[in-house]
C-alpha cells in the first residue's frame, strides 16, 4: 500500500502548495502505477531547509519520479539542487560532481518530473543524495532565507 499511501500524502500537501505542485501531483496519480507496475515502493522524502551539507534521500538504487523545490518567498539568490548518484556520506559538496542539477529561481516553486527509460534499471544505481548551494557545482552555502524546502518521490 505505499503507492497509494504516498500519493495521498502528496494530493494533501499540494493543496497548500502553489499550483503547480498540484499539477504535479496529479500527473503522479495517473502514471505512477504504470511506472511501478511491479511493485509498491513509491516513497515521499520531504527536507526543509536543505542546505549544502548532502543529505540522503535513498540508500540504495532507486528511481526519481518527481522533484518539488520550494524557494522562500523572502529568498535572495537562486538555489541549485545537485543531486548524486552517490550515498551522502561519499559526497564533499563542490568537489563530487553532482548527476542532476535543478535550478530554482529565488521566490519560486519548480517542479521536475522525470520519467523513467524503457528498461528496468534503476536511474540511480548507488543511492540518491541532495544538497543545495549557490552555483550547478559549487559548495559555497546559501543564506538561511534562500534555503529551499525540496520534496522528493522515489522508488
Amino acid at each position: 500500500m505505499p503507492n497509494v499511501q504516498t500519493i495521498y500524502q502528496l494530493e494533501c500537501e499540494a493543496a497548500y502548495q502553489r499550483e503547480g505542485v498540484a499539477k504535479a501531483m496529479e500527473f503522479l496519480k495517473r502514471y505512477a502505477p504504470f511506472f511501478e507496475h511491479q511493485g509498491d515502493g513509491l516513497t515521499r522524502t520531504a527536507i526543509g531547509d536543505l542546505t549544502n551539507v548532502a543529505q540522503a534521500i535513498e540508500a540504495a538504487a532507486a528511481n526519481l519520479y518527481a522533484v518539488v523545490v520550494v524557494s522562500p518567498t523572502a529568498a535572495t539568490a537562486d538555489a541549485f539542487v545537485q543531486i548524486f548518484n552517490v550515498a551522502a556520506a561519499s559526497v564533499t559538496v563542490g568537489t563530487t560532481a553532482p548527476d542532476l542539477v535543478l535550478k530554482v529561481p529565488f521566490g519560486k516553486t519548480v517542479t521536475y518530473l522525470v520519467l523513467p527509460g524503457d528498461d528496468d534499471n534503476a536511474q540511480f544505481s548507488a543511492a540518491i543524495s541532495t544538497a543545495a548551494p549557490t552555483t550547478p557545482a559549487g559548495g559555497t552555502a546559501l543564506a538561511a532565507a534562500s534555503l529551499p524546502d525540496v520534496t522528493f518521490v522515489t522508488a
